[in-house]
């Protein structure tokens, strides 16, 4: 199938997925972004035309993709309505707020999110990118058929999954990324690359998912090993004291998580 595209947004999904579906076919008709300036860039960037006007937003596309801030959503769904027919397909990238998120106006409004953090300038692979989907029986069609020409992962959002869905990649990925920049600091202080961890951290991930993470745990909380903690902590109270709580409940929850293991 391919469709023709209106991408509501400049920010990082926008500029990751606008590729994407170009790459497999799809046409971006319009590019819309409130800023002049990142409309332009970015529309230039896919070859598209763009505007920062929402009563310019062409009523024609086969899809309206909306890449915007969760809290934004509400508003400017809102301020489309009053330029768009209630039967067009729409759709915003929130992973953690279902299709109700956009104004009731649209009878077609739906969920598109790929489980994903971009960044600009790194081109994903999308194929392995698992891509979960809202919307009624009908919208479920376009939208299955849609995300399998990016990616060979497609799921059926369920409001019982969506905030654990969300809550465990923010853990998996947000988290993670927190200790890796604690990490960036510690070895900066001692003029260590911070890419020397980079094969301890791969192995770390590989194994996780060869294994699980519970039969991969190592370290000193996993192995009771209280005077390695002791040591670590006096490092931590005399040059990072804002990341000592941070330790200790990570080597408390280890510690009991394994306790009787």
């Amino acid at each position: 199938m391919q469709l023709d595209i209106v991408l509501v947004g400049s920010g990082n999904v926008a500029a990751s997925i606008g590729p994407a579906l170009q790459q497999r076919g799809h046409r971006i008709l319009q590019l819309f972004s409130r800023t002049h300036e990142h409309a332009a860039k970015l529309g230039s960037e896919l070859g598209t035309a763009y505007t920062n006007r929402i009563e310019e937003i062409l009523p024609n596309a086969g899809f309206y993709l909306l890449c915007l801030k969760d809290d934004a959503i509400p508003a400017f769904s809102e301020q489309l309505s009053r330029h768009l027919p209630p039967q067009v397909l729409i759709a915003h990238t929130s992973g953690v707020n279902g299709p109700e998120l956009i104004d009731p106006h649209f009878k077609k409004r739906s969920l598109f999110y790929p489980l994903q953090s971009f960044s600009r300038g790194i081109t994903p692979d999308w194929s392995r990118i698992p891509f979960f989907i809202e919307g009624d029986s009908s919208t479920l069609i376009i939208l299955e058929q849609l995300a399998h020409t990016i990616s060979h992962r497609v799921y059926q959002m369920r409001p019982e999954i969506r905030t654990h869905l969300h809550l465990a990649s923010v853990f998996a990925n947000n988290f993670s990324n927190y200790n890796l920049y604690i990490a960036q600091q510690i070895l900066s202080q001692c003029d260590v690359p911070f890419d020397v961890i980079c094969p301890l951290v791969e192995e770390t991930v590989s194994k996780a998912f060869r294994i699980g993470p519970f039969a991969a745990q190592t370290g000193p909380a996993r192995r009771s090993d209280s005077s390695t903690i002791e040591k670590h902590i006096r490092l931590l109270v005399s040059h990072f004291p804002q990341y000592r709580a941070l330790y200790k409940k990570y080597s408390e929850l280890i510690s009991f998580t394994f306790r009787k293991s």
